[in-house]
This record gives structure tokens, sequence and C-alpha cells, in this order.
């Protein structure tokens, strides 16, 4: 008897003058069949879902979360559910959580304009926690978006994690499925390098700093590093070998740690740490880039941030000498201007290399004054090759002069991770050697640094202008750097009694250049 059922039938039959009590029993009947019906599915379902659906998982630390957002929100949409997420994209490939800003990975279109800076897209999900079924090519599909927990890269955001069920036992309708959704998603992401830094965690005041700061920037092919080409072959070929899938086992049977770390160093400007970009894209691994200077980071942080790393990354060690480590971790070095009392060479020792430290990882330093390292810090094991980058010869010079002024990317061939060459198809690229090498003539070896030489180029964008006026600007630097000085007066800006010392040295290079341009 259900309590106050004989007061609600009294009051339905004074009233209403009907009988409630055939209605109440079909209640209760259906009640009790849904109430069957739930537990029989919670004991059932994960057998069913064990045996009659293929699924994959995905979470939102992997750039695949994003494809199958994308493709399920514009193409499913929301209209069968009332509760939903929103989620914003800026139209230009990733979106912006976890800090991240974006760039366009079209080389061919580097100018911004309002239209894209401002340009966003608003794309809904099913809430947290909720599911939504969808046909795809004749397959009935299931979607579950959930919270798993906490990020382990950013203390601040969830974990969260995308199931997508098919119905059947053949795991191809997913994989095509899968790959519709890569496709989809726009840009391809092959031509861009995630570059992650490290930031104080917000909500937080214990100071704990995590990666939660991503840039993406369009990817920088080897070709356009300005190395000695035997050194950058087998330096990369040395990378390809190190994250072959033969390589750990190798280095397991030998008792190896399976490391590798590289020391880039050399003058300001000579492409350090653009090498460190070019190897990231080439090899498609995300960047973590940890600058310690002005970080006022500790041990304890250093060690933390290793251990946020996945397992195969670049980890780039930036200005390693300028870190400021007192004298039992970096040898005395006048240039020094700040200490950081926080950071321990035994404590960078062990994030590198220690007992807790992971393996597969490649890592780079660059340094401007690697005497001052402490040779515990470089010692092979830690640090396997030191490489050079120093100021450009006259071969590099025309490398660089052919680059800036090729017309477009079809004029140039890309040989795979080797150098620039110029394809024959007109008169043009004759006309370009030509110049490229009266160029190179104006440029004293050793003495010039690519940075030095490229931000001419860019200030110097018309050919003709830029061979005639090589020459007195690559004396104005030299007698600069001679003079200690950091101010270079332009040769073009001076005073004209200035500018006669250079007129020999100009009107060769303007009668060698008329030629070339009539």
């Amino acid at each position: 008897m259900i309590p106050g059922f004989l007061a609600m039938r009294v009051v339905a039959m004074r009233y209403f003058k009907h009988d409630i009590t055939p209605w109440v029993i079909k209640a209760l009947f259906a009640g009790g069949i849904y109430t069957m019906g739930k537990h029989l599915w919670q004991t059932m379902g994960p057998f069913a879902e064990k045996h009659l659906l293929t699924s994959v998982s995905v979470t939102n630390l992997d750039p695949l979360y994003d494809h199958v957002s994308k493709w399920v929100s514009t193409n499913v949409g929301t209209k069968s559910t009332k509760h939903f997420s929103a989620r914003t994209y800026n139209g230009r490939g990733e979106n912006s959580r976890n800090g991240e800003e974006d760039v366009d990975s079209d080389e061919s279109e580097n100018i911004t304009t309002p239209e894209k800076t401002t340009r966003s897209q608003v794309h809904f999900l099913p809430v947290k926690g909720g599911r939504q079924y969808f046909w795809h090519r004749g397959c009935l599909f299931r979607f579950k978006n959930e919270v798993t927990g906490m990020s382990a890269q950013s203390a601040h955001l969830n974990e969260e994690t995308l199931t997508v069920s098919c119905f059947g036992r053949n795991p191809e309708h997913l994989r095509l499925f899968l790959d519709e959704c890569v496709q989809f998603s726009g840009p391809d992401t092959s031509k861009t390098t995630r570059i992650h830094f490290l930031q104080k965690t917000p909500r937080t005041f214990n100071g704990e700093m995590s990666w939660c700061k991503t840039i993406v920037r369009p990817a920088r092919s080897l070709a356009t590093v300005d190395l000695n080409e035997k050194a950058k072959e087998s330096v990369v070929a040395e990378i390809a070998d190190y994250l072959s899938d033969r390589s750990p086992p190798y280095y397991a049977q030998r008792g190896i740690p399976h490391r590798r770390g590289y020391l880039l160093y050399g003058p300001p400007g000579t492409g350090k740490t653009s090498f460190a970009n070019a190897l990231a894209a080439n090899f498609k691994l995300d960047m973590y880039v940890i600058q310690i200077l002005g970080t006022m980071m500790d041990d304890e942080t250093l060690m933390s941030a290793f251990e946020q790393l996945p397992k195969r990354c670049i980890v780039l060690l930036e200005d390693i000498d300028s870190a400021g480590i007192q004298r039992e971790d970096m040898k005395d070095n006048k240039t020094t201007k700040r200490k950081n009392t926080f950071l321990t060479l035994s404590g960078v020792l062990n994030a590198i290399d220690g007992a807790s430290s992971p393996e597969g990882r490649l890592l780079i330093m660059t340094s401007n004054t690697p005497e001052s390292l402490d040779a515990a810090l470089i010692r092979p094991g830690r640090i396997d090759r030191q490489v050079y980058f120093g100021h450009v010869d006259r071969k590099v010079a025309s490398s660089i002069f052919i680059r800036m002024f090729a017309k477009s990317a079809e004029d140039l061939h890309r040989a795979q991770d080797g150098p620039l060459i110029l394809i024959d198809n007109d008169g043009e690229n004759v006309k370009l050697r030509q110049a490229a090498r009266l160029f190179a003539e104006s440029i004293p070896e050793d003495e010039i640094t690519p940075a030095e030489l490229q931000n001419f180029l860019l200030q110097h964008k018309n050919m003709t202008d830029a061979v005639a006026n090589v020459g007195a600007w690559a004396l104005a630097i030299c007698e600069a750097k001679k003079a200690g000085a950091n101010i270079v007066e332009d040769p073009l800006d001076a005073a004209p009694a200035k500018r006669n010392r250079h007129a020999v040295d100009d009107d060769e290079a303007d009668s060698d250049s008329d030629s070339l341009f009539p």
C-alpha cells in the first residue's frame, strides 16, 4: 500500500469523478521496468562495451583532441542535446587553451591583418560527462567527453579525455574517422612547431611553475640555418639515429642511459636557437625552453619541470653560461652580472641525468662563452657533442643573400636536410647567383654574424641597393666592433665627408652591380 494513496483516491473521486488506481498501477509497473532495466544495463553495460564496441580515448594534452573536437562540433552539432560546452578557436589551427598562442602555418601568408587577428570561431560540444551519438559512413558512433583528473603539465588545468566508440569490432572504422578528423582540422600541423615555456602557475601562491604557456611557430627548415653543411648533416644523422626505434634497445643492451645532449656555442646572433627550432621541426618534436636567468628558479622547480616533460621532446637550456650559478657550480666569469643563489650545479646535474631523470629526450644547451661552464656540466654523457656557430664566411653570405631575394618558395629547391639550391628556370636566377657572388665578396671573412647580415638585407630589400651598400656597411660594422661600440652608425645616414671614405669601395661595387642590373 502506498502511503497517502487512499486520500488521493478519495480526492480524485470527489472532484474529478475518476478512479486513479489503474494509472497508479501502470506507473508502478513502468517504474519497475525502468529500475530493472537500469540495473541490468549497469550489470551488462561493461560487458557490452567490451565485446560490442571499439573505442579510442584521447586526452587534451594531445593535438588529436582538438582535431576530433572540431570535427564533432562542426559535423554533429548539439541539436540533440540541451546542455553543452563552448570553446573558442581562432580559426588558424590550434585553440587557445593552456595559454597557447597561434600563428599561421602557411609561409606564403605571413602578413597579419585585423581580420586574421580578430577572427574566431565558437565550437559547441556536449557538456562534460555527456554523450552524443552520430552516424559516420554507415556506422553508429558514440562521443563522450569527461574530466579525468588534473593536468600533469599545468596544475591549474583539468585533464580532459574524450572517448569515441564505434558499434562493431572492426577498428578500421575508428582509424578512418580519426584520419578524417585530422584532415578536416585545417592547416597541416607538420608545418608548425610547438614551443613550451615555464611560467608561474596561475591561482597559486607558492610560486609553482609549470609548462602552461605554448607558442605555435611556423616550422623552420634546416636549409635556412647557416651552419657548415657537413657539421649540420652529421648532427642531423646522429639525432635521427638516436630517435629511431632501434636506439633504445641498443643503449639498454650495453648498459648506457638513453640520453643525448648537444652544446651549441658561439657569439650571439649566429643561429644557435634557430638550429634548435629547425631540429624540432625536422623531427616533428615539441620543444621545451628553460630560461634560467631571470626566473628565480631553484633546484626543486627545475627538477619538477623535467619531470613534467613528455618522453620524446627537445629540451632547450638557453644561455646556460649566463644563468649566474654560484662558483661551486660554475667557473668564475667576469661577464656574469647577476648571481642566481637558488639554483646549484648539483640540482642542474640531477635534473639532466639523475637517477630519477627520464630517458629518451634530446637536450640542447646554448652558450656564448663556453669557457665559463663547469667541466662537470659538459662532460661526455651529458653533452655528447659540441657544435660551434661562428661568423659568416663568403659561402654562407651568398646563401643568405639567395634565400632573402628568392622571389618565392617555388624558386628554391629544398633538398631534404640539405642546402638551398636555386632552380635555373629563367635568367633571373642566374642574375641572382651573380649578385650573391658580388655581395659575398664584399663581406669580410669571420667578422659578421648571420643575424647582422640578415638584418642588413631586411633594411635593403632591393637587390641593387643591397649589393651597392654592403661594402660600406660591413666596414662600419667591423670598425664599431674593433672600437667596442654598441651603436653602429649607418653609412648612408653619416655626413658626406664621412661617407667619402667608402667612395672607392662603393664605386667598385656600383660598377659591378650595374652590369647585372641595367
